[in-house]
């Protein structure tokens, strides 16, 4: 083989390499909106459980570990209506979601959020970066309390344990609309 044979063939293949790597790339940006259609697609199809507490019942009472150590009863977390947010730290859209929620500081268009870690690594670098409290849910009492088997997953509760609406949440848009249809459903109640 000659020079140039040489020196294109080295060339094809580092361009292959970085197109391989921005594929990659753009995949992992999307990959929130696989994970979430995969989980539709799973539930529609029976593959998966992603049955949980529906709208119009109640949650059992709970508890979660603060980052201080300290336990914490629903009871105090949620005493008016509140957004609960279940989140995984092996989960790409938890993290990101997490990201997406920094601005915001613990408060969806008026409503209290109380995000909840479904690993026992809290979320450690996120949480510390962003300023958020992220609870622990060491025991899984939490995800029995709303017979929750995924991340990310939202519940509207109210704070005598009403659950109004429920949802996979892979992004504040998505937290955001299920606080206007509560708003919605209460208006169209008076």
């Amino acid at each position: 083989m000659s020079w140039p044979w040489i020196i294109a063939f080295l060339s094809l293949w580092a361009t292959t390499l970085l197109v391989l790597l921005v594929v990659l790339g753009q995949v992992r940006r999307f990959s929130g909106l696989f994970e979430g259609f995969s989980a539709y697609l799973q539930s529609e199809s029976g593959i998966a459980q992603l049955e949980s507490i529906e709208a119009g019942d109640t949650f059992e009472e709970f508890a979660v570990t603060g980052v201080d150590g300290r336990r914490h009863a629903s009871r105090e977390l949620i005493t008016e209506r509140t957004l609960v947010l279940f989140l995984s730290a092996d989960c790409a859209p938890c993290v990101e979601l997490l990201t997406e929620l920094r601005p915001i500081q613990g408060v969806v268009d008026g409503i209290p959020l109380v995000i909840i870690s479904t690993n026992s690594n809290p979320m450690d670098q996120h949480k510390q970066e962003q300023d958020i409290e992220v609870f622990v849910d060491t025991d899984r009492q939490a995800m029995s309390a709303f017979s929750n088997k995924v991340a990310p997953r939202a519940f509207l509760v109210e704070a005598d344990g009403l659950v109004l609406d429920k949802g996979i949440a892979n992004s504040i848009g998505q937290l955001r609309a299920m606080v206007r249809r509560s708003g919605v459903a209460e208006s169209s109640r008076i």
